[in-house]
């Protein structure tokens, strides 16, 4: 049976309350769905002060930067 949950209700809070998550990448196609799950991720990582990247294109820069 398949679920209706987002990625953002899937996640376990303790994982990123507990500083298991140092880092999310959040990217959108767009969708509905996909924009609300985006919402509560961010809300999530915000919450908690954990760094968000929202492109694919910032996390390419952010690895080169680190690597510096």
């Amino acid at each position: 049976m398949e679920s209706n949950k987002t990625v953002a209700e899937s996640v376990e809070v303790d994982v990123v309350a507990n500083g298991q998550i140092h880092l999310m990448l959040i990217t959108s196609s767009g969708g509905d769905l996909d924009q609300k799950d985006g919402r509560q991720l961010r809300h999530m990582a915000l919450a908690y002060k954990v760094p968000i990247i929202t492109s694919v294109a910032r996390a390419f820069a952010t690895a080169e930067g680190s690597r510096a």
